[in-house]
């Protein structure tokens, strides 16, 4: 069998219903927003589902190129890679020591 673990300890604690762990990051069942997701999603379009293109989508690419040739910048689609993680890009080494970075923090509400 797999060797005891204060973790496994408390999750085995927590099935009988009668230890309500806040250590385990298991909260009611009964607090889970299963409605405000169903309303959230009712109206997903499918492709929202699906990956990506590794560069980002071309709409969101042509957005921020035309985004940044209204602040003055001379930027085409192409010159616009849209990522998940900056440390993946930056790591990656496609940002050049002469590169315009901006970065768009997004408010998931």
């Amino acid at each position: 069998g797999l060797e005891s673990s204060v973790i496994r300890d408390i999750l085995r604690l927590t099935r009988g219903g009668d230890v309500l762990s806040l250590a385990g990051g298991l909260p009611a069942p009964e607090s889970f927003p299963v409605a405000d997701v169903a309303l959230a999603v009712a109206d997903l379009d499918p492709a929202a589902l699906q990956y990506a293109p590794t560069e980002g989508l071309d709409e969101v690419r042509s957005f921020v190129a035309q985004r940044l040739c209204a602040a003055g910048r001379d930027v085409t689609e192409d010159d616009v890679l849209v990522t998940k993680n900056a440390p993946e890009v930056l790591s990656a080494g496609l940002v050049k020591d002469a590169d315009a970075v901006e970065a768009f923090m997004a408010d998931a509400r």
